[in-house]
């Protein structure tokens, strides 16, 4: 890291959105929870293809999909809550929209 400290606030906001992300990460369930995991622990979209018996283009897609849902979530979470009167999360924060 560059040394940079966020203000109390900021740390506040960016843990609670942190939280918020794994938490979507965990109530994911089925193929596309364990694809998502292969691809996190580092197996490429190939070998994820093979393992499941599907098409790359598949894998790229449920990915995708995987992400939007995660996205979703954390944006349904964090616009309920609020500090000061303004949304947690602003749009593309984390990149994932």
């Amino acid at each position: 890291m560059s040394g940079t400290t966020l203000d109390p606030e900021s740390e506040f906001i960016k843990r609670e959105t942190v939280g918020i992300f794994l938490e979507a990460v965990l109530k994911l369930s089925g193929d596309n929870a364990y694809i998502l995991r292969l691809y996190i622990e580092g197996f490429d979209e190939d070998m994820i293809a093979e393992f499941f018996g599907i098409s790359k283009m598949a894998v790229k897609s449920r990915l995708n999909r995987t992400r939007e849902e995660i996205a979703n979530y954390v944006k349904r979470k964090t616009e309920r809550s609020d500090f000061g009167g303004r949304p947690i999360f602003k749009e593309d924060r984390m990149g994932l929209l």
